[in-house]
């Protein structure tokens, strides 16, 4: 090659070069998907609710999917802080003799 292509080469704006520019739309897609899914499973959870839970914590059933609309991706991965509660005796043992 000439010198004086290589120095132009070499004193050319750097870009950034996708390699595979159907990743960008891939993972789009899939961003989509995913938060659509946490979506409905964040409103069955809080269709799953009883009207008493849902008025403490300020809801209407009416309102839920609304105020899921509202969150924002973070706030729809919350887990749970309720810790698991272990079952009473009375069932264990009903489990235990099913197994």
């Amino acid at each position: 090659m000439h010198p004086l292509i290589i120095a132009r080469v070499l004193d050319a704006p750097q870009r950034r070069i996708d390699i595979a520019p159907g990743r960008v739309g891939l993972r789009r897609w899939l961003r989509t998907r995913l938060d659509g899914w946490q979506r409905q499973r964040m409103v069955a959870t809080l269709h799953s609710l009883d009207d008493r839970t849902l008025r403490d914590i300020g809801l209407h059933r009416g309102g839920i999917a609304e105020f899921v609309d509202r969150l924002d991706r973070g706030e729809l991965r919350m887990a749970p802080v309720a810790r698991r509660t272990s079952p009473a005796p009375e069932q264990a043992e009903v489990y235990a003799r099913a197994a």
